[in-house]
């Protein structure tokens, strides 16, 4: 993976309103999976490893609300800790 993809995605800001949290995750991953569709980028690792570089530790907390993995209907990937 080049190392400038690391800095084309933005992070996940999610705000303080976990009420929002679902919706602006939505948002941030149709953006981030639309950038990684263009740049070229096949392989699921791959995809799954830049999600996770790009979403940053708002990201991370969204993935542990109520203690389960994150299951988003356009979301390939179960689980994203």
């Amino acid at each position: 993976m080049d190392a400038t993809l690391a800095i084309a995605g933005k992070p996940c800001r999610l705000g303080t309103d976990p009420t929002r949290y679902l919706d602006i995750f939505d948002d941030w991953y149709e953006h981030a999976n639309l950038l990684v569709n263009s740049l070229g980028v096949k392989d699921d690792t791959q995809k799954l490893n830049l999600l996770l570089l790009w979403g940053g530790r708002d990201l991370r907390k969204l993935a542990n609300v109520r203690d389960r993995p994150i299951l988003c209907t356009r979301c390939v990937y179960s689980a994203i800790v």
